[in-house]
């Protein structure tokens, strides 16, 4: 409900709550119970009118799939399409979290850029392989690990 709030400081209240929440069940049990009904939730403030909390909803999904994107996979179909609409955001933050938010969700941190083609060529994956290329996805893969060190308020 709180995800919903009228007022955008509680939303991110919420969002920042919610990775809390996602993080310690992923680290401790190896598994996420509130994931899936917490996703629809990232996924609708992923396009709200505050760029504040588009950016938080993005964060959260990139540090979900950081922590485990195993996890993040039985949702791709839900999340790709929302952080793919997040690398045209108008804000650059949002966009740049983007970026990082993909490279985890598609493994691509590993270096895995074979497995992430290859996931994209399967049924579930061809309906984003126009909106993935070659390009987006070697350019995604080389970003620098360091590059999430702005991440670590949103982690700690």
């Amino acid at each position: 409900r709180s995800l919903k709030d009228e007022s955008a400081w509680v939303r991110q209240a919420a969002l920042s709550g919610a990775q809390h929440l996602l993080r310690c069940e992923l680290e401790t049990l190896g598994v996420s119970a509130s994931l899936p009904t917490l996703v629809k939730g990232l996924v609708a403030c992923a396009t709200d009118d505050s760029s504040e909390v588009r950016l938080k909803a993005v964060s959260v999904l990139k540090n979900v799939a950081k922590v485990d994107a195993s996890a993040m996979q039985p949702h791709l179909p839900v999340v790709l399409p929302t952080v793919l609409s997040a690398l045209s955001d108008r804000h650059p933050n949002v966009k740049a979290k983007a970026e990082r938010a993909l490279r985890y969700c598609l493994w691509l941190n590993t270096g895995e850029v074979d497995e992430a083609a290859n996931w994209l060529k399967t049924n579930e994956g061809k309906v984003f392989r126009a909106k993935i290329n070659d390009a987006l996805l070697k350019r995604t893969s080389l970003l620098p690990e360091y590059s999430d060190a702005s991440d670590t308020s949103d982690v700690e």
